[in-house]
């Protein structure tokens, strides 16, 4: 009786893990001329749920059953989106190369001081964020209302 209960049991756990089973997609996200690996890229595969790539730049994450679109993004590099029609128990690998995408920026103009020791000759093109007190921002008594402006 007992071994007959354990079989019974056994059987129903297994058919309940095999129904109930996700795909896996898992990969390396690297430089595409480079083939450095990129830690740090953020991969999106559903409207609120995504990963990051580890050091290695190996992630890896559980996507719902059916189509699912995947978007790489990473600061320096083009976006790169992915569309995958996964199954029960799929086991999805990819190998993800981003392309550099450098843009340029006319001018940037940092200072720790105040607004009037800057030239405002150069200003006249370039966006500039002013910070009231440098030190008191790095000790983090920065408050973005009060001692931030931007110019244009």
């Amino acid at each position: 009786m007992c071994r007959r209960l354990f079989s019974f049991l056994l059987f129903f756990a297994i058919l309940f893990s095999i129904s109930n089973a996700q795909p896996v997609v898992m990969g390396r996200v690297f430089d595409a001329d480079k083939g450095i690996s990129l830690p740090g890229v953020h991969i999106k595969y559903a409207s609120n749920r995504g990963v990051l790539s580890d050091n290695k730049g190996e992630f890896r994450f559980m996507p719902a059953k059916g189509s699912a679109k995947i978007v790489f993004t990473f600061v320096g590099y083009g976006t790169l989106v992915k569309e995958l029609d996964v199954h029960d128990n799929d086991t999805v690998y990819l190998a993800i190369g981003l392309k550099e995408d450098v843009t340029n920026i006319n001018e940037v103009v940092i200072s720790a001081g105040r607004f009037s020791d800057l030239d405002q000759a150069k200003l006249r093109d370039a966006s500039v964020v002013v910070i009231g007190d440098f030190f008191d921002a790095m000790q983090g008594r920065f408050d973005p209302r009060r001692d931030m402006s931007i110019l244009r």
